[in-house]
């Protein structure tokens, strides 16, 4: 490339919070139902028809309330109401295939053949007699008849048809039937109301089911007042350690201020949160001569129970994890005095860290540096940290100009710790 590449602008630092002083908490509705223990409700359909469940801050708890609802998980539902699909698709063919003689045919010869032959032969002889009877003599009278007599006849008699054919008779009917139906409702499954000291969540069943079994609300909760809350000039230290791990000199040290409001440690107790709940239960009478004996809906005798108010387990928040606290950088002397770290930038001011940004890695970066024995590491014009000593002098821990004698001072001194500001 003819041009080098530009190195991508560094973002500018985030703005470190102020307010420590709200604290998100996640909640979780969970319901038990232990009605169906009960064999007068074991039916598909007994089910939870309603349930508001309330959670509440003690009224002897001043200072502590509910700031926001900032969000209630499955607050709404899609209920598909019915989904029904029929293909059907008939199909009805019939075919007929002939090949040969169709009809009828007759074929008839008749000859007739006749021939007579006939001789006769006649001889007759008769006495003659006279006028007395007597015999005068003998009449003699013989001949030959032949008859001779042909006939010949023939008769030819053909009815009828003969042929070669193909046929095809056909009926073919083919139905289709396609028949869609889906019915879906959106609704609020779960819905709320909150007010400074109490959260209510309302809960709905729907049909052919029951209310959720659990429900979960982010929800801020705002500490106010002075015997809960405090605040402090915080000094934040930033680049204390290079990619090596090795503490960085003062002079590389990058460092803010800020004033931050928070929840004291000191003198916190665990925050309780009281539960009730009340509701509607739906039974079905299951007997006998009542219908309702399926798992549909639309025949059930139903009968509303009412579930009075009761107490559920309470929540309990420890302290531990919403309270916060400035530190301040201690050590002892010889003699047993305690010495506090304050630090001279714009200003002479305590030195507070603040819980939340790791202000071990602080006293760490300390004790390496004054275990290595650099001056020149401890030495920088742009501020300086200091313990007050009696007689109005100060212990240099970084100065413009570190010397042998402020490090041995500072090898003297035992028991670094951080210590919890107290108001």
């Amino acid at each position: 490339m003819s041009k080098p590449i530009y190195p991508p602008e560094k973002e500018s630092p985030k703005e470190l919070p102020t307010d420590y002083t709200e604290y998100k908490v996640r909640l979780v509705f969970s319901n038990i139902k232990r009605y169906f223990i009960d064999p007068k409700f074991t039916h598909p359909n007994t089910r939870l028809a309603y349930l508001n469940t309330s959670l509440s801050i003690p009224p002897d708890r001043h200072g502590i309330v509910f700031k926001s609802i900032d969000k209630l998980e499955n607050e709404f539902e899609e209920v598909d109401l019915g989904d029904i699909s029929r293909n059907q698709s008939a199909t009805f063919n019939s075919k007929l295939t002939a090949t040969g003689q169709i009809g009828s045919s007759i074929d008839n010869t008749n000859a007739s053949s006749s021939n007579n032959s006939r001789k006769s032969s006649n001889a007759d002889e008769n006495t003659v007699y006279n006028k007395d009877g007597k015999e005068i003599g003998k009449i003699n009278n013989s001949g030959d008849l032949v008859r001779s007599n042909s006939n010949s006849n023939t008769t030819t008699t053909k009815s009828g048809a003969s042929a070669n054919i193909t046929g095809e008779v056909g009926y073919i009917n083919i139905e289709t039937i396609n028949e869609a139906k889906r019915v879906k409702l959106q609704r609020m499954k779960a819905g709320f109301s909150f007010s400074p000291n109490e959260i209510v969540v309302s809960q709905e069943g729907r049909q052919n089911g029951d209310i959720s079994n659990n429900v979960f609300v982010d929800a801020t909760i705002k500490f106010t007042g002075q015997e809960l809350t405090d605040d402090k000039p915080i000094f934040t230290f930033k680049n204390l350690f290079n990619d090596r791990f090795q503490p960085t000199p003062a002079e590389e040290i990058n460092f803010d201020n800020r004033t931050i409001s928070y929840v004291k440690c000191n003198g916190s107790i665990p925050l309780q949160l009281n539960v009730k709940f009340e509701g509607l239960l739906r039974a079905v009478d299951n007997l006998e001569d009542q219908t309702g004996e399926n798992n549909l809906e639309f025949d059930d005798k139903v009968t509303m129970y009412h579930l009075k108010e009761r107490e559920g387990t309470s929540a309990v928040l420890d302290p531990i994890i919403f309270c916060k606290s400035a530190y301040r950088v201690m050590a002892k002397t010889t003699d047993g005095k305690t010495l506090y770290m304050r630090i001279s930038w714009r200003g002479d001011s305590q030195l507070y860290l603040f819980s939340e940004e790791k202000p071990e890695e602080f006293m760490r970066w300390l004790e390496l540096q004054i275990i290595n024995g650099n001056l020149k590491n401890l030495s920088t014009n742009r501020f300086q940290l200091y313990f007050p000593i009696s007689g109005g002098g100060k212990l240099y821990v970084v100065n413009e100009k570190m010397t042998a004698e402020d490090l041995a001072k500072l090898r003297e001194l035992k028991e670094w710790n951080l210590e919890a500001a107290i108001k």
